[in-house]
C-alpha cells in the first residue's frame, strides 16, 4: 500500500518528524528491486533490507562471543592468580605457626634450605592429599 509521506506525518500528528516507514515486497525476489527504487527516490534516507539486518545481528552476535570469550580467558588468567595468592598465604602461616619446629631443625643442624625444602614437600604432599580426597568423596 503507498500512502505519501505528507499524508503519514499529518495522519500521526508529526509534521517533519517520521523517522521510518516500513515498506514490503509483493515477492521476496522484489526486496532488492524495492530497495534500490527507495534509494533512488530517497537518497538522504536510510534503505535496509532484512538481509542487512540479520547481518548487522549475525555481525553483533559475533562481538559479543568475542567479548565473552576474552573475558573467559581474563577470569581464567584471575582464578589462576588467586589460588597461587591462596598457596602462598597457606603456606606462609603454615612457616608461621611451625617457627618453633624450625628453630628445633636449626639448632640439630639443619640449614635453611633444608628447611625450605621441607616445608615445601610438606606443602605439595598436604596440596596431593586434599586434591585426591576431594576426587573421591560422595557426592552428598
Amino acid at each position: 500500500m503507498y500512502l505519501p509521506l505528507k499524508t503519514a506525518q499529518a495522519l500521526s500528528d508529526n509534521t517533519d518528524k517520521i523517522s521510518e516507514i516500513l515498506v514490503q515486497a509483493s515477492d521476496s525476489n522484489q526486496v532488492s528491486t524495492v530497495a534500490s527504487a527507495l534509494t533512488k527516490a530517497l537518497p538522504s534516507a536510510t534503505v535496509s533490507t532484512q538481509e542487512a539486518l540479520a547481518q548487522s545481528v549475525s555481525g553483533s552476535l559475533g562481538s559479543a562471543s568475542k567479548l565473552i570469550s576474552s573475558l573467559g580467558t581474563w577470569l581464567s588468567i584471575g582464578v589462576v592468580v588467586v589460588a597461587f595468592g591462596l598457596a602462598v598465604l597457606f603456606t606462609v602461616s603454615g612457616v608461621n605457626q611451625r617457627t618453633r619446629d624450625f628453630g628445633t631443625l636449626k639448632a640439630l643442624g639443619w640449614s635453611r634450605r633444608r628447611i625450605v625444602g621441607q616445608v615445601a614437600t610438606e606443602s605439595q604432599a598436604s596440596g596431593a592429599r586434599q586434591a585426591s580426597c576431594s576426587a573421591w568423596s560422595p557426592p552428598w
